[in-house]
């Protein structure tokens, strides 16, 4: 399922620079799975821990941290 953040919240993929879909994990986990859409690059993303898991903006703080900026 995927869930509905706003494109602009969400930075690019951090290795080939393409967009990112948001869906959220399999099994009615609460893991939301950051997705890259470049089909040569496929990076596929997720953040397993109590922060993330329990917080969906938690996890797209962690998805847009970037180390140096």
């Amino acid at each position: 399922m995927k869930i509905d953040i706003k494109k602009t919240s969400i930075k690019r993929c951090p290795f080939c620079g393409s967009t990112i879909d948001v869906t959220k994990g399999i099994l009615r986990l609460p893991i939301l799975m950051f997705k890259c859409t470049n089909k040569r690059c496929g990076a596929v993303v997720s953040f397993d821990n109590e922060k993330a898991n329990n917080d969906p903006i938690k996890a797209l703080d962690f998805w847009n941290a970037r180390v140096g900026e």
